[in-house]
């Protein structure tokens, strides 16, 4: 039985400290995730790569909603790039997307090209895309290392089809990364039938901050909005099992 590799998503140094006592080796490192994951902070990366033994993919995204960006935003992305890579990132996790929802070869290959030997991992604006079998072909051309995908739905339960189709045409020259809609409950299952020896599986618990009790009334974001409650820390002890349970089992 082959190893599984998981690669959590992190947001806070606790959620790197958790990961790597699970056993985790690979993260990526994200803030505001419960916007899809935006750029983390230099500093955080800093303190992670310091004083952890993490492989640290960095997310590189400037702001929520989709991925086509004006040419202001690009540069930031540029800039950012450049100080995730000096701050220790091992690999950058980004996507560049036509107003048509199909990649965006010339911004994407210039950011690649920047990469020089980093690792380069497309993230699931990948299943925006019109045409994935076509954008999985020019991401191969242009040398990145995985592709973080749902199969183009909103689970890679619902995209299994699609993920199997891409892990038989990529043949090896890239690595398929399902992620999206797994949790503790069908991970493995999902292992077991589909053959992939990557994912991308962040179990959660939630995290309340009581400190805006005292003014319910008052928020900083879209109507409705809840300071109380946080995205959620990374559940240590359910990544523990699941890896443990996957150690004990032989998939046949």
């Amino acid at each position: 039985m082959s190893p599984l590799l998981i690669e959590t998503c992190c947001s806070t140094f606790e959620d790197a400290i958790a990961s790597e006592t699970a056993g985790i080796a690979r993260i990526e490192l994200n803030t505001a995730l419960a916007l899809g994951g935006l750029t983390a902070s230099i500093p955080l990366l800093k303190k992670i790569k310091r004083e952890t033994n993490l492989k640290v993919m960095a997310m590189l995204r400037p702001r929520e909603g989709g991925m086509a960006y004006r040419a202001s935003e690009f540069q930031i992305m540029e800039y950012d790039l450049e100080a995730l890579i000096d701050a220790g990132a091992d690999g950058i996790v980004f996507g560049i997307l036509k107003e048509d929802g199909s990649i965006d070869r010339t911004r994407t290959e210039k950011l690649r090209v920047r990469l020089r030997n980093k690792e380069a991992v497309f993230h699931r604006g990948f299943d925006l895309t019109p045409e994935p079998e076509l954008a999985l072909e020019q991401l191969i051309q242009l040398e990145f290392t995985r592709v973080l995908t749902s199969g183009q739905q909103p689970s890679v339960l619902k995209g299994e089809d699609l993920l199997l189709r891409l892990k038989a045409q990529a043949r090896e020259r890239i690595t398929i990364l399902p992620g999206g809609g797994l949790r503790a409950d069908n991970v493995l299952a999902f292992v077991r039938r589909t053959g992939f020896r990557e994912v991308h599986f962040t179990p959660r618990k939630l995290r309340i901050d009581t400190s805006s009790s005292a003014k319910p009334e008052v928020s900083f974001g879209l109507p409705g909005y809840s300071h109380d409650e946080i995205f959620g820390d990374l559940d240590e002890q359910k990544l523990t099992d699941i890896i443990r349970q996957y150690n004990c089992e032989k998939f046949q």
